[in-house]
Formats: structure tokens, C-alpha cells, sequence
């Protein structure tokens, strides 16, 4: 049989025949199908053509074996090609989420840039069924809603989200959503949560393995009058705002800066517009619009 990828003699149970293939995910085990049967010497029984192929009934074919052999096979389960034959037991290895990925590689993503999330694995479920969120690094998968930086994904109850990936591939072993994770100060990770289908409870829901990396705003500043000089009395000060690499989607011109008392841990005001938190604090200083920049 061209799909057999091994065959594992003397396998004690069916059980044990998917626990082998499962262990063997990575050399290409798909499904599984386990034959066992024994005869005694008045009756007739099986051979194999080759150490390599499934069994074929000989009816003129007499034997006192017993036959216990694990297939393992390199193509997914199929129950509408199965033929009855009662020495027979098959089936494939289940749903497996082996990893995802960020555009076809292991990441990290870009702040405020769409990119696509992908989940790797065996037997994945149909394009309607299976859900994901992407959550805090410490929150809990079944009970924490989508992180509030994170667009793409809406979830009504914590256990209820959309949308279904756009694409599954087939055979379907990888899985495809659009998203985008608003840009934070620091690097941070978040933990992606998959559901395969029928997400009525949180105890359908789990943490695929792997942290998703975003990288932060890599902002930085400098100022045309040295700190140690600053006073009160001084007439003006350029302060210069960049980034390393280009901001997808964003435009210098469209900026703006807040400058908070050096105490604060982060911005006041963080998530409203830059005119309302500096009206809300009288020591913070917000800018207009950039008066120069460069691309």
C-alpha cells in the first residue's frame, strides 16, 4: 500500500497503534489502521504480500498465527473509502496544534501593521468551526476576552468569537487569520488561545504553544537644549521624536508628543487624544502638529 509509512508488528492494542502514530506526527504519520487476528491450525487464515503492505485474505492459505500489526499511515483518515473487514480498526490521530506562526515565520509582529496568524497542526477542523483569540501573556484562555490592543478578533462572551479563519488549507493542516496589535512603549508578548469547534465553555478553549512577540513603538527622543539647562525662563526648546525603522501605515506629520513630569511611569492620559489628557493635568505639555520631519 503506497501510503503506509511503517508497519509496527506485535502492537498490543488499537490504542496503542494511535499513541505510535501520534508519536511519529513529525515523520509524516497522518492516520493509523490496526489488524489483529488469530487462528487456530484447522482454520484458514492471512499472509502478507511484503513486510511493508497490508494483509490480503487467502482463502487456500493455512496459518496458526497470531497477527497484531500497527500500519502507520501518510495519508489523512478517510471513513468513506473504508471496506469492512472486522480484523480491521483505524482512524486518525485527532485534532493536533503543533504551532503558529506570524507571516509564515516565528515572528515577532509588527505594531499597527496587519499580518496574518497562522495555526499549524493535523486534522485541523473545517473553515466554519474553529475560533482563536490572542489574550494577555497571564490571562486565562476560556475566560479572558482578546487583549484591548488586538483588532481582527471580537469575542460577544469570552468563550464566543469571530471570526473563523479565513483560510484552510487542504489537506487542513494550517489555519489563517487577519489581524493587528496596536502599538505599545515596550515589547510585549501575548498568548494565542484556540478553540476547535463547538465554543460553547471556557473548557473548550486553550493556549496554543508559544508566546506571540510585538515589538514596541522603538521611539526615541532628543532635545536642542540639554536637560541640565532647562529652566523655566528658557525661551524654547526643538525636541526631536523618531524611530529606527519606518512606521507602516503612520506618517510623522501626523504625530504628536506629550511630555509628562519625569515621576510618572507612563503617559497621563494614555489611550485619549493628546489635547484632552494634557487639558486634564496642568505639568503635562502637549505638542501641535510636527513642524518638520523627514522620511
Amino acid at each position: 500500500h503506497s501510503a503506509v509509512l511503517r508497519r509496527v508488528p506485535d502492537t498490543p492494542s488499537s490504542c496503542h497503534c494511535k499513541q505510535i502514530c501520534f508519536d511519529l506526527l513529525e515523520q509524516g504519520c497522518r492516520s493509523w489502521a490496526y489488524f489483529f487476528e488469530s487462528t487456530p491450525d484447522s482454520q484458514l487464515g492471512t499472509r502478507y504480500p511484503s513486510n511493508d503492505t497490508y494483509p490480503v485474505p487467502q482463502p487456500n492459505f493455512p496459518s496458526n498465527l497470531t497477527h497484531a500489526d500497527c500500519f502507520l499511515l501518510q495519508q489523512p483518515h478517510d471513513a468513506s473509502r473504508q471496506v469492512a473487514w472486522s480484523a480491521f480498526t483505524s482512524g486518525d490521530i485527532d485534532i493536533v496544534i503543533s504551532k503558529f506562526t506570524v507571516d509564515g515565520g516565528p515572528g515577532p509582529a509588527e505594531a499597527d501593521v496587519d499580518f496574518t496568524l497562522a495555526l499549524h497542526g493535523v486534522g485541523l477542523p473545517d473553515q466554519g468551526n474553529m475560533r482563536l483569540k490572542v489574550v494577555d501573556a497571564d490571562a486565562d484562555c476560556g475566560t479572558a476576552h482578546p487583549a484591548a490592543s488586538v483588532s481582527g478578533v471580537k469575542c460577544t462572551q469570552p468563550f464566543v468569537c469571530q471570526p473563523p479563519p479565513y483560510r484552510v488549507s487542504i489537506p487542513r493542516d494550517v489555519a489563517e487569520w487577519k489581524l493587528r496589535i496596536a502599538t505599545r512603549f515596550q515589547d510585549t508578548q501575548y498568548k494565542v488561545c484556540v478553540c476547535p469547534g463547538q465554543c460553547r465553555g471556557a473548557q473548550r478553549w486553550t493556549a496554543v504553544p508559544g508566546a506571540l512577540a510585538v515589538l514596541g513603538s522603538e521611539l526615541s527622543w532628543a532635545a536642542s537644549v540639554p536637560a541640565s539647562e532647562l529652566s523655566r525662563h528658557t525661551p524654547e526648546v526643538v525636541v526631536m521624536v523618531g524611530r529606527d525603522t519606518p512606521a507602516a501605515g503612520t506618517h510623522p506629520g501626523d504625530w504628536r508628543m506629550q511630555v509628562a513630569q519625569a515621576a510618572t511611569q507612563a503617559p497621563a492620559g494614555a489611550g485619549q487624544t493628546c489635547e484632552a489628557a494634557a487639558a486634564a493635568s496642568a505639568t503635562n505639555v502637549c505638542s501641535q502638529a510636527a513642524s518638520g520631519f523627514t522620511v
